[in-house]
């Protein structure tokens, strides 16, 4: 198997890159954030993106109390 990382690849051809915090920020503050709206919000935070949302948001989901 080979690993690719897309983003270090989009990020060395000079392509946004997108480090979102607010889910991972929503765990660890005990917020109204619940785990299906965190979802939602990658998705939503992506598709900004079209298909190649993945090669652009860095989505760092978090745990809470770590």
């Amino acid at each position: 198997m080979v690993y690719v990382d897309v983003v270090r690849e989009s990020a060395a051809a000079g392509r946004v890159v997108l480090w979102e915090e607010s889910a991972r920020d929503g765990a660890q503050a005990k917020t109204l954030m619940t785990p299906g709206f965190r979802v939602e919000l990658a998705r939503a935070t992506g598709r900004i993106f079209g298909l190649d949302g993945a090669r652009h948001v860095v989505f760092a989901a978090g745990f809470s109390a770590v």
